[in-house]
């Protein structure tokens, strides 16, 4: 009984067999010659050297894809760390335009992002040592033209709050005492200042008038409440005395303060 269904041979002979000859059905039970065989394998080579440059291809761009969205998901968790430290207002402390974050760093909120300042105790100690050093550099020079007083007389009267009369007569060590405490008193000027601007910016966003009437209060309290109640005394007060002494609170330790401790305005 003759079966319909191709020998294992003619399977074979129609794998090999052109394309154009497999479509058309016409496909005779031969076995594929040998220059058959040869020209089979080259194409099979021709195919699978096309394929090596296009693997390679898709798996350069898998590798560039993959970078981009490691990147873009940086930027995006950078994104999200800064809006959630400009919405947490309790996980910060504003200071005239900067925030203190929990790692106790200063961050300028108002400018370029990535900018720091200084910390806190840092921006005091520089603050202090503006003050110090301008005004008992300018409370030596006027002395010294008004009534011929050598820095160390002015160092002894600072010490002289604290010592009394005697004060004028230890010599350098005196002197050395009331200069420290010439220090300690900035010290605390700037301190007062910093822990204000803490709850109200406007002392740092506007430096010179704000610092101007920080040092005129900074005057009254220095000759009608800490003189008095020191062992100085209270002061003697005449017109020139009095203009240098609103002068030299008002730009020499008021705004002098004030400018130290600002920050930048905000940029737009």
């Amino acid at each position: 009984m003759r079966s319909d269904r191709p020998a294992a041979r003619d399977v074979a002979a129609i794998a090999v067999a052109p394309e154009h000859q497999r479509r058309g059905g016409i496909c005779r039970a031969e076995e594929p010659s040998v220059q058959q065989h040869a020209i089979i394998g080259a194409e099979v080579d021709i195919d699978r050297a096309w394929l090596v440059p296009v693997a390679e291809g898709i798996a350069l761009r898998k590798e560039h894809a993959r970078a981009a969205d490691e990147l873009r998901e940086r930027e995006e968790h950078d994104e999200r760390d800064d809006e959630q430290a400009e919405e947490r207002p309790h996980d910060a402390l504003h200071c005239g335009g900067w925030t203190r974050h929990r790692c106790f760093r200063f961050i300028d909120v108002g400018t370029s992002p990535g900018r720091y300042c200084l910390p806190m105790p840092s921006r005091i100690a520089r603050a202090t040592l503006i003050v110090g050093v301008l005004d008992i550099t300018e409370a030596c020079v006027f002395w010294f033209f008004y009534r011929g007083a050598t820095p160390m007389r002015i160092f002894q009267s600072v010490a002289a709050g604290l010592l009394g009369k005697p004060s004028f007569t230890g010599g350098a060590a005196t002197a050395a005492l009331g200069l420290a405490l010439h220090f300690f008193i900035a010290f605390c000027v700037v301190l007062t200042y910093a822990l204000a601007s803490r709850r109200l910016p406007v002392l740092t966003e506007h430096p010179v008038a704000c610092g101007a009437v920080y040092g005129v209060l900074v005057y009254l309290a220095m000759n009608f409440v800490v003189l008095p109640l020191s062992n100085a005394g209270t002061p003697k007060f005449s017109a020139i005395t009095v203009a240098n002494g609103l002068f030299a609170h008002i730009v020499c330790v008021g705004m002098a303060t004030a400018l130290a401790l600002s920050t930048p305005r905000r940029r737009t």
